[in-house]
């Protein structure tokens, strides 16, 4: 992501400190983030709590959270303006099981580290250049929640996005 002066190798190394150091600092609670969403096993549509973990978790790091985008109960959004509005990324968040299976696609550990790089972009304030989104996306096993967001116009903003 652009920073608000891209020359400045010392500015873009000083916030990469900081999102690195954000990210050791809250390392414990992601990785238990993860297991928290590992132990819950909720399938495609039916991921309440899973989704619910994820929004608090972004909710108590500042940013703002909506759920139910999208016509779907357990899909969200989370966001932050940093100094401005544009550039927009958004780190996509999976946290659906598989029916008798559980997490064997690692669902949990993609919506964990969606949620600690958001959390971490987000704690620079009006130091991000931009704005960043997390977005939940849910029933991937299923009924591909990310199909249902793209045809609701939920990614029509975003810039990049990464998963």
């Amino acid at each position: 992501m652009a920073v608000s002066n891209p020359d400045s190798d010392g500015l873009l190394n000083s916030l990469k400190s900081r999102v690195s150091a954000y990210v050791d600092s809250i390392a414990d609670e992601i990785i238990a983030l993860s297991l928290r969403i590992h132990d819950t096993r909720e399938i495609g549509l039916e991921e309440v709590k899973s989704c619910g973990y994820l929004a608090g978790f972004l909710a108590e790091r500042g940013m703002a959270v909506e759920t139910g985008i999208a016509g779907m109960p357990t899909a969200f959004r989370a966001a932050c303006t940093g100094a401005a509005a544009r550039p927009l990324i958004a780190f996509l968040a999976e946290y659906d099981a598989l029916p008798a299976v559980g997490h064997a696609c690692g669902h949990n550990i993609i919506g964990a580290s969606a949620a600690g790089a958001g959390a971490a972009l987000a704690a620079l304030g009006t130091d991000l250049a931009g704005s960043v989104w997390v977005v939940g996306t849910p029933a991937e096993e299923s009924a591909g929640g990310k199909i249902t967001m793209a045809k609701t116009g939920v990614f029509g903003p975003v810039d990049a996005v990464f998963m």
